[in-house]
């Protein structure tokens, strides 16, 4: 049976920030092929406080995503672009990252967890973990579901508030579009919901257009979160306001 001292589900900002810190002494293991997928996937545009003092990895961080155009100064972000910065990061912490794989199954033991994976190549496997740290959304957890849209060529009439709501990305002919979604809704479902608020409200899009849908679901928080049920600790990624936030999160996080 393969050991580790600390296994991260999910291959999140927070995630990132965290292997970062804890180098081979982490395994982390996400079901999608995404770094980040809860705010660059999800198109998490909320704006990053440029001024903010930040731990010393996350203000590398910080520095990269304005060098390589993805953070203006004012705090606008390019959602997709964080993928990239995620996954250099991810493999510059030398923990081992497996990415489409299932987490089937947890079970306490006495010196920690036994952890039963399904992986791409190997299929069924077991990991004996020290400890083990969610940083996904978890149904016990109270939070809202969003679904949002990129839009180019134009910033349409629609406010900051409500349902949809509109946030401006890096460039100044893009944003995001945002709405609140049962959290039953499938992806097909969302972009149901999305593409009958376009149709009626084509006039107030003006000249902008739908660049991309998004590839994920985001989900809002009231408050960060940070829960242990059954030996697990729970810390969702997404419960942070940005990717920055998160990443940090990962970074300071007292284990």
């Amino acid at each position: 049976m393969r050991e580790t001292k600390v296994l991260v589900i999910g291959a999140t900002a927070l995630a990132c920030g965290l292997a970062l810190r804890l180098g081979a002494d982490c395994t982390v293991a996400d079901s999608g092929w995404s770094a980040g997928a809860e705010f660059a996937d999800a198109m998490v545009a909320e704006p990053i406080d440029p001024g903010k003092n930040r731990a010393p990895r996350t203000a590398e961080l910080v520095e990269e995503l304005w060098e390589r155009n993805i953070l203006s100064r004012t705090g606008e972000v390019h959602c997709p672009a964080l993928a990239g910065a995620f996954a250099k990061r991810f493999c510059e912490a030398g923990s081992r990252v497996l990415l489409g794989t299932r987490v089937l199954g947890i079970a306490r033991r006495e010196n920690g967890f036994a952890v039963t994976l399904f992986l791409p190549r190997e299929g069924r496997t077991e990991l004996l973990a020290e400890r083990v740290i969610d940083t996904l959304p978890q149904d016990f957890m109270a939070y809202r579901k969003t679904f949002s849209l990129m839009l180019a060529d134009g910033i349409p009439d629609v406010g900051a508030d409500g349902s949809p709501r509109l946030r401006r990305g890096r460039f100044a002919d893009e944003s995001v579009l945002t709405f609140d979604v049962p959290r039953a809704c499938t992806l097909p479902g969302a972009e149901k919901i999305a593409d009958a608020w376009l149709t009626e409200n084509r006039a107030r899009l003006g000249n902008a257009h739908v660049a991309s849908p998004a590839l994920a679901f985001g989900y809002r928080f009231d408050a960060v979160t940070d829960t242990e049920r059954d030996g697990v600790r729970y810390v969702p990624s997404a419960s942070y306001p940005d990717a920055v936030s998160a990443f940090e999160g990962g970074e300071t996080l007292c284990l």
